[in-house]
């Protein structure tokens, strides 16, 4: 298993958005693979890896690399939101309510982020044109992640527009 230390160190440098420096220390610069000692947890090593290209905006090698973190470990529910993220910035509403349910499946309610991914969820049945379920979605969301809960009150309002307009 890989020192916790290796890892910090890449979180560290993730976090000061030296994109490029994490995938140097992560990445052989041949074939793309994780390298020692990041290649004993391959889940974590690709999921930093998405995450960097997630936020370089490169959604098409983000979602490569989130899959590749997720069949590392099939319960990881980040990892899965994550794919879901991918695919909505593609969008690819339907790919994306696909690992936002099967996320939530997996976390429960015992997932941290909860009130994220049924957002998110509720987002991609907006953008599938499938108001009535972005609403009831958007209504799940709780008060107490106050910034996530105003973002789905005014995207109930914005699915309520759609449905009279139908």
């Amino acid at each position: 298993m890989v020192s916790v230390d290796a890892f910090d160190k890449v979180e560290r440098v993730l976090k000061s958005s030296n994109y490029s420096d994490v995938l140097l220390i992560l990445l052989s610069d041949k074939g793309g693979r994780i390298v020692p000692p990041y290649s004993s947890d391959l889940n974590h090593a690709w999921y930093l890896v998405g995450s960097v290209f997630y936020k370089q905006e490169n959604y098409e090698e983000a979602l490569l690399a989130f899959k590749k973190s997720y069949r590392h470990w099939k319960e990881d529910v980040a990892a899965i939101r994550a794919i879901g993220n991918c695919y909505s910035e593609l969008e690819n509403p339907k790919m994306a309510k696909y690992y936002f349910i099967k996320a939530k499946a997996i976390g429960g309610n015992k997932y941290k982020d909860l009130d994220i991914l049924i957002y998110n969820l509720g987002n991609a049945y907006f953008d599938m044109g499938k108001y009535d379920l972005a609403i009831a979605e958007y209504k799940n969301v709780r008060k107490s992640d106050k910034k996530t809960f105003q973002f789905a009150q005014k995207n109930i309002e914005r699915a309520k527009k759609h449905l009279n307009n139908k």
